[in-house]
């Protein structure tokens, strides 16, 4: 994942956001991780859930539908991203029809892929 340099605005207030960046939150990781799992050729499906248990830290969750064994598929999916990116976020493997009703939307007409569940109070 490539970094942009930060302007004098933006180190400034780093909650400011600029043209370009992502809004799904961590500079762009849910889309880092779309393109990893992408290149998985036994990855079938995929959801992300984000997540804040507690007031400083969020969770990602990647549930997959795997072609194939399924015993170290999370640990082979777990591996692939912490070596592309860095991390190593939960891994879950779930079938097709699960992952497609998490990301069933009746308000957009395509299957989501991240869903964010981090909500301030």
């Amino acid at each position: 994942m490539r970094l942009r340099p930060m302007d004098a605005a933006h180190r400034a207030d780093p909650r400011s956001k600029r043209p370009g960046d992502e809004d799904q939150g961590n500079d762009g990781l849910p889309a880092a991780v779309q393109r990893v799992l992408q290149g998985i050729e036994q990855v079938i499906d995929y959801i992300m859930i984000a997540t804040a248990p507690n007031a400083l830290s969020d969770e990602l969750e990647v549930i997959v539908a795997w072609r194939g064994q399924t015993d170290a598929a999370p640990e082979t999916i777990r591996e692939k991203l912490r070596g592309e990116l860095k991390v190593a976020p939960n891994v879950r493997i779930a079938t097709l029809r699960e992952i497609q009703e998490l990301g069933d939307s009746r308000e957009l007409r395509k299957q989501r892929v991240f869903l964010d569940r981090r909500r301030s109070t």
